[in-house]
């Protein structure tokens, strides 16, 4: 189940005011695999239930300025496809996810780190999207060129728990979170 309400400013850098919510109950029947970045093979024999919410809020600041929100959650039963924090980028990290897709942004943490990869997790990030002096250049006969930058500034924090390797319960889970700042270019390209 996905709802949309935002909407974005002409020019805007992203999505300026509104929410998405997307909830999702899955169910694996099969043996899943998990292959970590460390090369660590994990497996579910049972397969089970996956349910996550994920809600996004969009807050309009003035003059293109935007506070992204987010808050998602997801818990799974201990045979099922774990989810898997770690590092990405802004422009994935406010992008809504599909079935079974179980990668979830944190930013500052490399992909696969053992303590960010377990069958329950939540994040909780914001988000302050700003919009720097249209650029609006191409290169003379090719359709490439510059469009629009923006910097953002964000605070992420996430945990996941529940089985190997982290078999512990939800309040005894350590928290990672991250504070930084990002600047992205939007590119053209096409006539």
């Amino acid at each position: 189940f996905i709802y949309t309400a935002s909407a974005q400013f002409r020019h805007g850098v992203s999505e300026s005011h509104g929410r998405r919510v997307k909830f999702s109950l899955e169910h694996d029947e099969m043996t899943v695999r998990d292959v970590m970045a460390s090369g660590t093979v994990t497996r579910g024999d049972n397969g089970g239930d996956v349910r996550a919410l994920d809600w996004r809020e969009y807050l309009a600041l003035g003059k293109r300025h935007v506070l992204a929100l987010r808050a998602m959650a997801g818990r799974g039963d201990a045979g099922v496809s774990r989810f898997r924090l770690g590092s990405e980028t802004s422009m994935t990290q406010f992008a809504l996810p599909y079935v079974n897709d179980r990668e979830i942004s944190l930013r500052g943490y490399p992909d696969g780190l053992r303590e960010l990869s377990d069958v329950n997790a939540e994040l909780l990030s914001a988000e302050w999207r700003i919009p720097l002096p249209a650029i609006n250049r191409g290169i003379d006969g090719l359709p490439l060129g510059a469009h629009t930058a923006y910097a953002t500034v964000f605070y992420d924090a996430g945990k996941a728990w529940g089985t190997a390797p982290n078999p512990v319960h939800e309040e005894n889970a350590r928290r990672f979170d991250s504070l930084g700042a990002e600047l992205l270019l939007v590119l053209d390209i096409g006539f």
